[in-house]
């Protein structure tokens, strides 16, 4: 599985939060895993405002964190 580390993340502007949603989901419709970790404050906030909190949480389900 892959680990993204979004702790360092201080600004991201609209293209990279779809380059970063794209990855994901491309990778778990495939059945890959992706987790995302240490996500700020801000990067969760602005996630969220734009519809995408759900997909940068900390995955739970072990189905999606396979190899």
């Amino acid at each position: 599985a892959v680990c993204v580390d979004l702790s360092s993340v201080r600004r991201i502007d609209t293209a990279g939060f779809q380059v970063l949603a794209a990855f994901i989901r491309e990778r778990r419709a495939a059945g890959r895993g992706v987790q995302c970790e240490g996500a700020t404050e801000s990067f969760s906030v602005t996630a969220s405002l734009l519809g995408l909190g759900a997909l940068f949480s900390p995955v739970k389900d072990d189905r999606l964190l396979a190899p």
